[in-house]
């Protein structure tokens, strides 16, 4: 063969290998297709990166791997076009320059479209962020001091880069969104039919051949079975033609349906033997309640748990006041601002420390104080008991559990309680400044047709009596109430309310006044 002739480079980009990029960004627009949001240029200009990005890997591979001696002229396999001479040294360098040169051309005119088209959450840099991890990863893949292939991470490499990042971001640039259904496709094409053989797995089952299973514990027959698929890609699209004629016996609901048939089974089984559910005492369920009891006391508003809701919190805050203060050297500032309020409220709160909840709760003392919570988290050992005996409310999982909560939050709040959101979402600890919103608070407050008081939590350093801290104390500081516009719609006020929520968060993390008056509307932030 001609030295760096194009036989050479054709034999160097390796041709065969390219088609998993292909697929990979076909599955990706297969699904925007299927959400009635897919766009043929930016498909396209996918397609273009993803090919341009694989030969660059593929060049750098070839080039490094002869390097560091994995790959000889005599090796077994496909013939390497560096290490058979095919492609000097200067050449294979340009090369490698040229197509990572041509891939960020094309990611330029990604970047270009989807901002035009209004996709994008975070300005673009998202997009920025994981063209540059792409570059990165093919040339650091089998390159550089400390290459990924080298120190096992090349799988993980491959599950990242050969399926989560141009399945997920090929659907999210044209849909600007992120489902669960992309993930589980995404990390699917990432995966290869190679499964355990380990007594205490059932997988193993699954397999089809040999070649699908390697002993348990040993990362070398791992290492070969890869090796196989990769270098039998004819072998591995015939076994995927069998499992794909299998996957109906593997279906979710199918293994649902034997799952349910074998816990049936052995509920009859334990029936017949005596089975009896064993009912709680009254203590263990006034002090441990279900997440459904919960709901349904919050909603319907029962008067002696409610009474004894309030006695117990009241009881509790003292206790509350002294951990917060003691342990985490919490201020309180911008109290006189809850006079403004008439009657019930919206309270929000940036989520930066699992005990901000007892925080908000001192704060806010004596108003009764209700707080929409994850069922997940008043299942924890300790920071769970404090949720719920200061007003937790578990989120329900489905729709019509979700009216009633809000049917019971409107009920709650006309009664002169505060119902307490952590906009944010969940716990992101000791984090600066804010994160997107979630817009269920202020659509709350604008159908209860009360005010929003924002608080914001403010790290300080660690001073004085609490030099002992290796972290920062807390000042929680309570601004204005702010209100909807009642002259927008529903919808828009709710949105108003919510830019008008975050300056002043901002504001007050600053120390200053916020800039939005009560009840004055937000100028148009778009």
């Amino acid at each position: 063969m001609k030295t760096n002739s194009l036989s050479a480079w054709i034999l160097a980009v390796r041709p065969y290998s390219l088609g998993n990029s292909v697929i990979l960004i076909l599955v990706g627009s297969a699904l925007a297709w299927t959400d009635g949001s897919f766009h043929g240029l930016p498909a396209l200009l996918c397609l273009l990166f993803a090919v341009l990005m694989q030969c660059t890997a593929n060049l750098v591979n070839d080039l490094w791997d002869f390097m560091k001696g994995a790959d000889k002229p005599d090796r077994l396999g496909p013939d390497r076009a560096f290490a058979k001479g095919y492609i000097t040294l200067p050449a294979m360098k340009a090369g490698i320059a040229a197509f990572t040169l041509a891939a960020c051309a094309a990611g330029i005119g990604i970047l270009v479209w989807a901002l035009h088209a209004g996709v994008l959450r975070c300005g673009g840099w998202e997009l920025v962020a994981v063209g540059a991890a792409c570059v990165v990863f093919a040339y650091f893949y089998t390159a550089g001091p400390w290459p990924l292939a080298y120190h096992g991470m090349g799988d993980i490499a491959v599950i990242l880069f050969f399926g989560l990042i141009p399945v997920g971001f090929t659907y999210y640039i044209q849909t600007g969104a992120w489902t669960w259904e992309v993930v589980v496709a995404a990390l699917a094409c990432g995966l290869v039919p190679v499964i355990s053989d380990s007594p205490l797995s059932a997988t193993g089952q699954f397999a089809l051949c040999a070649e699908s299973l390697f002993r348990a514990g040993d990362a070398d027959d791992l290492a070969r079975r890869i090796d196989y698929w990769v270098e039998h890609p004819e072998e591995k699209r015939a076994y995927a033609e069998q499992y794909a004629l299998r996957q109906d016996e593997n279906r979710v609901e199918a293994c649902v349906a034997r799952a349910e048939e074998m816990y049936a089974s052995a509920i009859r089984d334990k029936r017949r033997k005596g089975y009896r559910k064993v009912p709680l005492s009254r203590w263990r369920r006034c002090t441990s309640p279900s997440c459904e009891a919960i709901r349904r006391n919050f909603c319907q508003g029962g008067t002696v748990r409610t009474l004894l809701f309030w006695l117990f919190t009241t009881l509790l805050s003292p206790i509350l006041w002294l951990l917060d203060r003691l342990w985490l050297g919490a201020r309180i500032e911008g109290r006189e601002n809850l006079d403004a309020v008439q009657g019930g409220a919206v309270s929000i709160m940036n989520h930066v420390h699992p005990l901000d909840c007892t925080m908000a709760k001192v704060a806010l003392f004596p108003y009764r104080l209700w707080f929409i919570s994850l069922a997940s988290n008043l299942q924890k050992p300790f920071t769970g008991w404090l949720i719920r005996f200061c007003g937790g409310v578990p989120l329900p999982d489905d729709i019509h559990g979700m009216a009633a909560l809000e049917r019971g939050m409107e009920a709650r709040i006309r009664g002169g309680a505060f119902v307490h959101f952590y906009p944010e979402g969940m716990l992101v600890p000791y984090h600066e400044g804010l994160r997107a919103f979630h817009p269920g608070a202020f659509a709350t407050a604008v159908r209860a047709g009360c005010p929003v008081v924002p608080m914001m939590l403010c790290r300080r350093p660690a001073r004085g009596l609490w030099a002992w801290r290796k972290k920062p104390c807390f000042t929680l500081r309570i601004g204005a109430p702010l209100y909807a516009d009642a002259s927008l719609p529903k919808k828009q006020a709710a949105r108003d309310l919510q830019l008008r929520a975050e300056a002043a968060m901002l504001a007050l993390e600053r120390g200053e006044t916020p800039p939005l008056a009560v009840g004055e509307p937000a100028l148009d932030a778009e």
